[in-house]
């Protein structure tokens, strides 16, 4: 049962409600468009890297052996623990 306050004042507190929820939106709308713009940009840096690394890694055979050494000695150290 609502309260005799809510009756009086259902169109007022109506209102308020949607103002602030309209207010939520622009502010949900800019929190999503700045997150998208970031994530694209992190995205696009990762796949950079990623391509420029495998390109050194398949031509240059030395920088090649080394990388396959390293990951040996990881996997030794963390048997180790």
């Amino acid at each position: 049962m609502p309260s005799e306050y809510y009756l009086k004042n259902k169109e007022k507190i109506l209102a308020r409600a949607k103002k602030r929820y309209e207010e939520d939106a622009e502010f949900r709308e800019k929190t999503r468009k700045r997150y998208r713009e970031k994530y694209q940009k992190d995205s696009q840096y990762k796949e950079y890297t990623l391509s420029k690394s495998r390109k050194r890694y398949y031509e240059d055979e030395e920088y090649r052996k080394n990388t396959i050494e390293r990951a040996k000695a990881r996997a030794k150290q963390t048997k180790k623990k």
